[in-house]
């Protein structure tokens, strides 16, 4: 009862555009969750690939702070979810969000190899910053080209 009572606080503490993202971060985490399972990452990316809106304040220090508000809120929504997310459908919900907000950040897609283990990671970067992992995941996971 205690953890639903600090969630609706935590939840009355948010913004109503933070509101708005986290509802909107959940539907496209689940949504994404079975479009990758029923369909090729091509396919979801070009859906999602849509021409960004252009955007609405030139302030690059605004744009950065919202695109972490964001982060923050898709990561809030992963957790909330009942089932497991994983890094791609994660990277993908925070990506397309900040892309309607205006804000192009760069969907990065790495691999690594450890002995004979082979892995593979999705993040979001703006303007040369981590938003959704450790600032060192470009070295730990070479980064496939440039996706925008």
């Amino acid at each position: 009862m205690a953890e639903w009572m600090s969630r609706w606080q935590k939840w009355q503490q948010l913004a109503w555009f933070e509101r708005w993202l986290l509802l909107q971060a959940l539907f496209l985490l689940a949504l994404l969750v079975v479009a990758l399972h029923l369909f090729a990452f091509n396919r979801v990316y070009v859906l999602l690939s849509r021409p960004l809106p252009p955007s609405l304040r030139p302030n690059n220090t605004y744009r950065l702070k919202r695109a972490q508000t964001t982060a923050a809120l898709v990561q809030s929504a992963v957790y909330l979810l009942p089932f497991p997310v994983t890094c791609l459908p994660h990277a993908l919900a925070l990506w397309y969000l900040l892309r309607r907000q205006g804000i192009a950040g760069k969907l990065q897609i790495g691999v690594q190899k450890n002995a004979d283990e082979f892995a593979a990671h999705a993040w979001v970067e703006y303007g040369g910053v981590v938003l959704n992992d450790s600032a060192d995941v470009g070295q730990r996971f070479i980064p496939f080209d440039v996706m925008t």
